[in-house]
């Protein structure tokens, strides 16, 4: 599988994981606004917390893929900006 193959499939992996995520908070807002204002309240706090996870888990897949990139890159042995 070559490099551009790889990239695709991040690619593909890390779009599946966030509109999953993002399918999951919309049913769980609409289950939560079914319940009252009380526990919305208390359900902000719950969507809050699943925003800052789900920023985590984006930050850690474009980490994954800036590895990913940096090893393809090193592997085909060009010419660093120290090399230069």
């Amino acid at each position: 599988m070559g490099p551009d193959e790889r990239l695709r499939r991040y690619q593909e992996v890390g779009a599946d994981f966030l509109e999953t995520a993002r399918a999951r908070a919309e049913e769980f807002l609409r289950d939560i606004g079914a319940l009252g204002e009380a526990t919305g309240r208390q359900a902000g706090t719950t969507v809050g917390d699943l925003r800052d996870s789900g920023r985590r888990g984006t930050d850690q897949l474009f980490e994954l893929i800036r590895r990913e990139i940096a090893a393809q890159l090193s592997g085909l042995g060009l010419a660093t900006k120290a090399d230069l």
